[in-house]
């Protein structure tokens, strides 16, 4: 009798990708027979760099990712962090050099498959075509709402704001729930993510956590009373689609 094939590392993502747009079984079976790989990162580790030409579609399986663009006065401007089941790389950019890297908040797993094979795949499958698309529709959301948070929102709002939106990615993606998740960036780097100074955001933390909003420390959040920190927030979830279309 022979051996069951190994599950397909792809399986948690296109779960994610059913709940944006229906799939058959003959769309599922095309995605699961996709040759793929697995290659692990080290945190710290560069997955991609600004600039270099990437052939393959990305999906990050397990760990933590984060998006940025480092300007020539060398200051850093984070623009994404990336939970497990995220795309990392759309078949259609991967073709092209990359303006931002992409890095290790901790260890890693990401799954590659060939950029060609996913875009033909795309051209065959229309329901296919259509999943991808919706996730990059929910993730240009996300982007567009990042823009607002740092234009238009002050520290405490932006920083109460950044946490709702994690915890609430974090329960969608089974990595913990809205009240009690991870956070694995340094105080740097969120200082990175929200347009501050690391001592403007130690200062922010710090008044969040005194006045009982939430309670932070160890790479962990926890939020006592989430009703109240969306509302410091001015937090709606809308932007993160993360209703079926």
């Amino acid at each position: 009798m022979g051996q069951a094939n190994p599950p397909s590392p792809l399986a948690p993502f296109i779960a994610k990708l059913e709940r944006r747009c229906p799939l058959d079984a003959d769309d599922r079976e095309a995605l699961l027979a996709l040759t793929t790989s697995v290659q692990r990162h080290d945190a710290g580790r560069y997955v991609v760099r600004a600039g270099e030409q990437n052939l393959s579609f990305m999906v990050l399986l397990s760990g933590y990712v984060h998006r940025h663009r480092v300007l020539a006065n060398g200051s850093r401007q984070i623009v994404a962090v990336h939970l497990a089941g995220d795309l990392l790389i759309l078949p259609h950019t991967a073709m092209r050099r990359t303006t931002e890297s992409l890095q290790a908040l901790t260890p890693v797993k990401v799954a590659e498959v060939a950029a060609a094979s996913m875009i033909a795949l795309s051209r065959e499958r229309p329901a296919i075509a259509e999943a991808l698309l919706l996730e990059s529709i929910a993730d240009a959301s996300i982007f567009r709402e990042w823009v607002i948070n740092l234009g238009r929102r002050d520290a405490r709002t932006r920083t109460a704001h950044l946490l709702c939106e994690l915890g609430t990615r974090s329960a969608e993606s089974d990595l913990g729930n809205r009240t009690t998740f991870r956070l694995p960036l340094t105080q740097e780097q969120l200082a990175d993510v929200l347009g501050l100074t690391s001592v403007h955001v130690n200062r922010t933390l710090r008044g969040m956590k005194s006045s009982g909003l939430i309670d932070y420390g160890n790479g962990w959040v926890s939020v006592p009373d989430w009703t109240r920190l969306r509302k410091e927030a001015d937090f709606d979830d809308g932007y993160l689609c993360l209703d079926p279309a």
